[in-house]
């Protein structure tokens, strides 16, 4: 199944008109008369990748139901990609601090002999992330980062519709030289908006996906190591997830990049069922 764009099915009934709000994201996101540009209008958010080569061990077939085209079963290999980007929107005092930003996960079994999209799930957020970062001593840096609001869903429909909102902020710490190498980590705890979507679809979506994700990266170069902890502590490590990187620069703009996932919500379809899986591919640098 194709997964179709999530905001003609977001509406009023979450409790919050939704599509409003994103509309004024964007109204907000247009440069008005007078206002310089920002200096970099469009960069990089959460890593941006491509792995051509991605096998999950256990795929759920089930929760598609005879949603798959020609009623195929899922491939147990396929291509992984994620695209994200922020956009600032102005640059006059601390509204230079604002962007809005979108992040595009997908799952292509392009190896079947009727290539489909199983699963799609679309992020954009409002993001306010300032500049400033304050000394902690010993090399450390703290910064901060919050999004008032963030969405997620499959933009499906229908019984495999899935969709949450949340508030969330971040807690950013560095020990960096002045080539970029070093150590980073983010504590990232957030809120989940109850709203009549997420009850009647999901009510027990955070029960597997928590209330905090919490990540660690070591970097030198051209090497770079990152773990990513979600749903670990809350559920005292019996339903979160865990997901590791390793990625070799290739030149000033691309990675070679490797990713291993195991728990539960792989995908926002699958937020409930625990998945292996390893892919290689391809990484966008970030830094």
């Amino acid at each position: 199944m194709v997964a179709r764009s999530p905001w003609p099915g977001i509406a009023a009934r979450d409790g919050v008109d939704v599509k409003k709000v994103f509309v004024l994201m964007l109204a907000l996101g247009v440069p008005r008369a007078g206002w310089p540009a920002p200096a970099h209008l469009i960069s990089p958010y959460e890593s941006t990748y491509v792995l051509p080569a991605y096998y999950t061990f256990s795929p759920d077939n089930a929760v598609y139901g005879n949603t798959l085209p020609e009623g195929q079963s899922l491939n147990k290999l396929e291509i992984k990609s994620q695209l994200s980007f922020k956009v600032a929107l102005v640059s006059l005092g601390l509204a230079k601090s604002v962007y809005i930003a979108y992040t595009q996960l997908s799952y292509w079994q392009l190896y079947r002999h009727s290539a489909f999209f199983r699963e799609t799930n679309y992020k954009p957020e409002l993001l306010i992330a300032p500049d400033n970062r304050w000394n902690l001593g010993a090399g450390w840096a703290l910064g901060f980062r919050a999004s008032p609001f963030v969405h997620q869903s499959n933009g499906r429909g229908g019984d495999t519709e899935r969709s949450w909102n949340r508030t969330s902020a971040d807690m950013l710490f560095e020990r960096l030289d002045a080539s970029g190498d070093g150590w980073a980590a983010d504590l990232r705890p957030w809120f989940v908006w109850r709203d009549s979507v997420y009850l009647r679809y999901n009510p027990d979506l955070a029960r597997y996906l928590g209330y905090l994700r919490t990540s660690a990266s070591y970097r030198h170069d051209p090497w770079e190591l990152s773990v990513v902890l979600q749903n670990q502590f809350e559920s005292g490590f019996r339903r979160g997830s865990v997901e590791a990187t390793v990625s070799h620069d290739l030149g000033s703009n691309w990675s070679l990049y490797a990713q291993y996932f195991n728990g539960y919500g792989q995908s926002l379809i699958e937020y409930n069922h625990v998945s292996n899986a390893l892919g290689i591919g391809f990484a966008l640098h970030t830094r």
